[in-house]
């Protein structure tokens, strides 16, 4: 036997190895495989709800119905410039910033805050019971709100201020019932906010309407009470203040998440690199 061939013999190839061990090879595979099935079992199927707003179009301007005053306004308010109407999409920015906050979560009814969030007694609550030690409670805004920052999917829709909401829960009520509710509770809370501030506004601006002597001031402020009164009463007048449902919740009647398919694809992808690896490494070592 020359010395090729014993280092031939001493160093098998990798397909010697891989056929040598080849049940390592059909095992990984099948391994994943179960494993992947378990986990499928373990794991509760979502319902992935989604739900489209866009903001509330901005209201007409009140140049014919102020005045000349009106337009007067921009130019000579002075101080009074944070008066004048924020840009279109400063409360809509504030409503995406408030659909999971505390404030928002804090209408929410409690049981669907509480299933939305995954917030419920645990084995742990019912050892601690029996122990006589303080149980589970009912969770609080703040809980909510970190529970649900972690599951709710806010994305832009292309390049226009369209933005998708989504939602997944196992229970495909709890996931179509929290867009809308979140919607209509960080509208509600950013609507009180701007008729609070609209209110003390309009008091402020009737004040120094009295106090000022001259006729061309009293008139640039009458433009600014003007459209401070007409927001107030849009505000009043009910419907969606800051964002608008463009599409209402939906979701499909089967669950989406996890995708079995592309679970067991993985799994088993996944056990039979680890076979074949398995089978390399045993092959090396003989």
């Amino acid at each position: 036997m020359t010395a090729l061939d014993l280092d031939g013999a001493a160093a098998p190839d990798p397909l010697r190895r891989l056929r040598r061990g080849w049940w390592l090879v059909a095992l990984g595979p099948l391994l994943g495989l179960a494993l992947a099935a378990l986990w499928l079992r373990l794991t509760p199927p979502l319902y992935v709800a989604t739900m489209v707003v866009g903001p509330v179009p901005a209201p007409a301007p009140l140049d014919g119905l102020a005045g000349p005053g009106a337009r007067l306004a921009a130019g000579r308010a002075g101080p009074l410039a944070g008066l004048i109407d924020e840009p279109d999409l400063a409360e809509y920015d504030r409503f995406l910033e408030m659909l999971a906050a505390p404030a928002a979560v804090a209408r929410l009814e409690p049981e669907l805050a509480a299933a939305a969030a995954g917030l419920r007694p645990g084995a742990r609550d019912a050892l601690a019971a029996l122990l006589g030690r303080p149980g589970w409670q009912p969770p609080g805004p703040a809980e909510v709100s970190a529970g649900l920052g972690r599951s709710l999917e806010i994305a832009q829709i292309g390049h226009t201020p369209l933005r998708r909401i989504g939602f997944a829960h196992a229970d495909r009520a709890v996931a179509l019932a929290l867009p809308a509710r979140l919607h209509a509770a960080a509208d509600a809370v950013l609507r009180e906010q701007a008729e609070r501030r609209g209110a003390t506004r309009i008091a402020y601006l009737k004040q120094q309407i009295a106090q000022q002597p001259q006729q061309d001031h009293r008139g640039v402020l009458a433009a600014l009470l003007a459209r401070e009164e007409q927001a107030m009463m849009l505000a009043a007048a009910g419907g969606s203040f800051a964002a608008e449902a463009v599409q209402p919740p939906t979701a499909p009647l089967r669950p989406e998440r996890p995708d079995p398919l592309f679970v067991l694809a993985v799994a088993a992808a996944a056990g039979l690199a680890a076979g074949l690896g398995a089978a390399n490494l045993r092959g090396a070592r003989r």
